[in-house]
């Protein structure tokens, strides 16, 4: 019998999915579907609310909080109004294209529960995309947040370790920045 503790946890698994160029595509697509799919569920927990009371709040049937949640299809404009002025919920929207040219630096702050996919799976796409910088921000069991920097080897288009810091991040590219990390 296999043991729960033996098991691929969450996020290893849809760090593997990831690796489908198909299933990468519809992950990206559904991104901000989920994103507020997330953001419904966490006021209806917040709030200690069913689906069903959700609904009645949100003047529509429980299966379409449902639909909402499930994080599958995009909501619409009348959707989002709907949500933003009777939930309070805010919402901000930017469809600007960015081109990867356009784009120095991506920091990744990690999260509890997606270790593996910030540590490891986004990095990829930004080094194939030929952005020439990576920060990734972790938070240590002791509250201290490390800055892991990364820079572009254009050649190969792989990420090469760069410094780490904690306390003061003190950069010089890919532009003069200083940040207090335990400034709140």
């Amino acid at each position: 019998m296999v043991k729960a503790s033996d098991l691929p946890s969450h996020n290893e698994v849809l760090a593997e999915q990831l690796k489908d160029p198909e299933f990468r595509q519809e992950w990206d697509r559904t991104a901000f579907a989920r994103a507020v799919a997330q953001r419904v569920i966490a006021y209806r927990v917040e709030h200690d609310l069913s689906q069903a009371e959700l609904g009645k709040r949100l003047k529509m049937a429980q299966s379409a909080v449902a639909r909402l949640e499930s994080g599958d299809r995009e909501p619409s404009l009348g959707t989002l109004t709907r949500l933003a002025r009777r939930l309070g919920i805010e919402f901000h929207i930017d469809i600007t294209p960015t081109r990867p040219d356009h784009v120095l630096l991506v920091v990744e702050v990690v999260s509890p529960g997606s270790e593996t996919t910030d540590r490891i799976v986004k990095a990829d796409p930004y080094a194939k995309a030929g952005i020439p910088f990576y920060w990734r921000v972790e938070q240590t069991v002791t509250g201290i947040p490390f800055v892991y920097t990364y820079l572009l080897d254009p050649a190969s288009r792989v990420y090469r370790d760069g410094d780490v810091f904690t306390g003061v991040v003190k950069a010089t590219a890919p532009f003069p920045v200083e940040i207090d990390l335990g400034t709140p």
